[in-house]
């Protein structure tokens, strides 16, 4: 591991080391394809002066639930969070684990569900992406975004439908394309 970077089969050795569900590790797969995908429709635009950090991207799409080999829930960001920094790995990445859920959380929100009270938004174009396509990988399976959006609505959280949205926007206008 040259400064802390992990290359893809790294990663995978370091999720089945930790103890990671193997349905996990395709989920997060998945997540790496498509935030990949997208990375690259967004650095093949000539109209954005976006560049997109794929070995970061990478990581933290592949280590993003990494958390889940402690709990399933939401405070698998803090355990994933606490096991990246065991393993001194890049800012960037951590940024990326510890923001990926939804497609952010304000203070009020994380605090409801246990969480520290601060802001969860991906700041890094890196992390956005991973977000982004975090929702709409649902478990192994790929959902288009108006069933993302839907998922939300019907669990009660119309912001975060707002937010898939609104990053979805985002993406596209860095894209210059149809993203998904």
């Amino acid at each position: 591991m040259v400064n802390n970077m992990m290359d893809y089969e790294k990663c995978i050795q370091t999720l089945i080391k930790y103890g990671v569900d193997d349905s996990v590790i395709i989920h997060s797969q998945m997540v790496e394809r498509l935030a990949n995908k997208i990375g690259q429709l967004i650095t093949a635009n000539n109209g954005t002066p976006q560049k997109v950090n794929f070995e970061i991207m990478r990581m933290g799409a592949l280590l993003h639930d990494i958390g889940r080999s402690k709990t399933h829930n939401i405070l698998h960001v803090i355990e994933g969070v606490r096991i990246a920094r065991e393993l001194n790995l890049p800012s960037d990445v951590i940024h990326i684990i510890e923001n990926h859920i939804g497609s952010g959380l304000t203070p009020e929100e994380a605090y409801e569900n246990g969480l520290e009270k601060k802001n969860y938004f991906p700041q890094t174009l890196e992390a956005k992406l991973v977000a982004y396509a975090d929702n709409l990988i649902a478990e192994n399976r790929q959902i288009s975004l108006s069933e993302g959006i839907r998922r939300y609505k019907e669990k009660g959280l119309a912001t975060a439908a707002e937010r898939l949205e609104e990053s979805h926007r985002y993406l596209t206008e860095l894209a210059g394309t149809k993203i998904y």
